[in-house]
């Protein structure tokens, strides 16, 4: 572990949101969640705009940065759900502000957070249920990369060429909102607003996204046959009913009999804290 010798600036860029905390220790002391621009110059402003904010008062001697995408050596190679190719985005920040730069994919950060901080199994995998869907897995107590691009899980291929999370992502959500309210493009207020309801319409949306889930998650435990698998993102509001429904799935479609723990992540922000980590100890 290093010696954090001041305070940390954490960052967690995401599809929909920004969200970013200044830490002392392991202390949040300033916490800011803002909407991601579209254009890559604008996101890039707006996070200029929150470390000079939290560098103010005192001196800060990291920064981590989780961010949606196919990160290698501090390189967004693509991210399906934001504006960077082939963007380095650690060189970036570093030049700017000479300040020692982390970063990593964002469901990677949430594995690391839940090694740390949740779950503390020597083995298990982490899903990410928002905008799009990220996976990170965990084999003997380290995230596993492959030849530095693995736990890319979003995009196994599950039904008719077509992937995870094309299948289970926010956009397969606005598909069925379509389909079933004849609500063209679905906004974030409109999909929480039809996912929290009790109706007919909204439990048939839930149960077919539920579905792929659970044909997602069984493919991955007849592959790796992990300790635990740990939920967290945007479909993490809708509680137990909707996890019991992704158990019941993923029970119809596993091929091992016993199913490993599988539950919404106790983190309340898992890539804040991963990029926390990976900016102050070694991982």
């Amino acid at each position: 572990m290093t010696k954090n010798k001041g305070r940390v600036i954490s960052l967690d860029i995401g599809g929909t949101h920004t969200r970013a905390a200044l830490f002392s220790g392991k202390r949040i002391v300033k916490f800011i969640k803002k909407e991601t621009p579209s254009e890559r110059k604008k996101i890039l402003r707006e996070i200029d705009d929150i470390i000079k904010d939290f560098s103010k008062e005192k001196k800060v001697y990291s920064i981590g940065i989780s961010i949606a995408g196919a990160v290698k050596n501090g390189i967004v190679k693509i991210s399906p759900n934001l504006p960077f190719k082939n963007f380095n985005i650690k060189g970036y920040f570093q030049r700017k502000y000479r300040i020692k730069t982390e970063v990593m994919n964002d469901a990677d950060c949430f594995a690391v957070a839940e090694l740390h901080l949740g779950v503390k199994k020597r083995d298990f995998i982490v899903l990410t249920l928002g905008t799009g869907i990220g996976g990170g897995i965990v084999i003997n107590g380290k995230v596993y990369k492959g030849r530095g691009f693995g736990g890319e899980l979003g995009h196994i291929i599950l039904d008719n060429g077509k992937d995870f999370e094309y299948h289970a992502g926010s956009i397969a959500i606005k598909r069925l909102i379509k389909r079933e309210y004849g609500i063209k493009d679905a906004d974030k207020k409109i999909i929480e607003k039809v996912l929290n309801q009790n109706t007919l319409k909204s439990k048939k949306i839930k149960r077919s996204i539920a579905r792929y889930i659970g044909q997602g998650i069984a493919s991955l435990i007849s592959v790796f046959d992990p300790e635990a698998i740990i939920l967290a993102g945007g479909m993490r509001n809708l509680g137990k009913e909707f996890l019991d429904m992704i158990k019941k799935e993923t029970k119809k479609y596993s091929f091992i009999p016993n199913l490993p723990i599988i539950r919404w992540s106790s983190i309340k922000h898992p890539g804040i804290m991963g990029a926390r980590i990976i900016a102050t100890e070694k991982v």
